[in-house]
């Protein structure tokens, strides 16, 4: 907790403006309190008062911050994981297709089904997470773009090579995967300082 409270520019000054003011208020309070003669009862009940206000208004303006922080993280973990998944989506595609270019095609070709469902779960948790819609789009559209990609390398296996137009839609599939992938570590690099 301390950590992401420093970690945040200016928030260690704001937390000493914030005491400091308290402090005045709860000192002018004393000071009002007491100018008919000294009252210790008064005065106690100025700086309790004060004091009590200010440990409000401290929480309250802590917890806004926290939950800020801790939104904006989770967004950027987000959108890290939609990189992620564009570079392993088109990593397990191309894996495939040269598989597919190298071997005699009299070979069978088998992919591995738990990676594909693991990915295909990653980002079907991804699109639950509260994300913009051009987040959205890109997870659908890799989806799309890998279910698309591995069918047609299934149907392709069993005759044993892909034909011209076979390669060029799944040259196509990863492109797409692949400007996604770019788009997402162009934002990364944007927003790290």
């Amino acid at each position: 907790m301390l950590q992401r409270y420093i970690e945040t520019p200016g928030r260690v000054a704001k937390a000493l403006l914030i005491t400091t003011s308290v402090f005045l208020l709860s000192l002018v309070g004393t000071v009002i309190g007491s100018a008919g003669g000294y009252k210790p009862d008064v005065m106690a009940y100025w700086l309790q008062a004060f004091g009590t206000i200010g440990a409000i208004l401290w929480t309250a303006w802590n917890v806004q911050r926290v939950e800020k922080f801790d939104r904006q993280h989770r967004s950027e973990q987000a959108l890290s994981e939609i990189g992620n998944l564009a570079y392993d989506a088109l990593h397990f595609v191309a894996r495939n297709v040269n598989m597919m270019r190298q071997l005699p095609s009299e070979t069978r070709i088998t992919f591995n089904d738990t990676e594909l469902s693991e990915l295909l779960q990653r980002m079907t948790a991804v699109r639950q997470l509260p994300l913009e819609t051009h987040d959205i789009d890109d997870v659908i559209a890799l989806r799309s773009d890998l279910v698309d990609a591995i069918e047609l390398i299934t149907c392709h296996r069993e005759q044993g090579e892909l034909n011209d137009s076979d390669l060029q839609l799944l040259e196509g599939y990863q492109q797409d995967m692949r400007k996604i992938l770019d788009r997402r570590n162009s934002n990364r690099r944007m927003r790290r300082p």
